[in-house]
């Protein structure tokens, strides 16, 4: 699916999918650059993921990246990546609306989900050219990086 310029440029948050942020169980320094720009400019980051608290606390610990996120969201706090779930983030974000909030995913069923429960999504690929899009993108929709 091609990713759409956003017609509400009022973008307050930016929720990454944490395996966009990995490779290989490494995190992808370009994406947690990018993540922390986000979070300079004034923007909230959160971070949404299928994976367990307990497996990903493992992972910060042998790679710190987990503090370029204001709030981290795992299955087992709020639920796996369904609509259910992107409405539990949404109540967890309040008050500022999932409008606000863009979701950036590599897994189209978690945007379908993700834009279900109210969001904006952006379609990560989960290379190098998609990180430079996502940047591109995110400067169109007027997020300052």
């Amino acid at each position: 699916m091609k990713n759409p310029t956003l017609a509400n440029k009022s973008i307050q948050a930016v929720c990454f999918d944490l395996l966009n942020v990995m490779i290989f169980d490494v995190p992808d320094e370009r994406m947690v650059e990018l993540a922390a720009s986000v979070q300079r400019v004034g923007l909230k980051t959160y971070c949404y993921s299928n994976m367990s608290r307990a497996q990903m606390e493992a992972l910060d610990k042998q790679h710190p990246f987990l503090h370029v996120f204001a709030q981290t969201f795992f299955a087992d706090d709020i639920g796996p990546k369904n609509e259910a779930g992107y409405e539990a983030l949404a109540q967890k974000t309040q008050p500022m609306p999932a409008a606000n909030c863009l979701v950036i995913d590599d897994i189209e069923h978690n945007l379908t989900a993700a834009r279900a429960a109210g969001f904006p999504t952006y379609h990560f690929f989960g290379n190098r050219a998609s990180s430079q899009a996502l940047e591109e993108f995110l400067i169109r929709q007027g997020i300052d990086l």
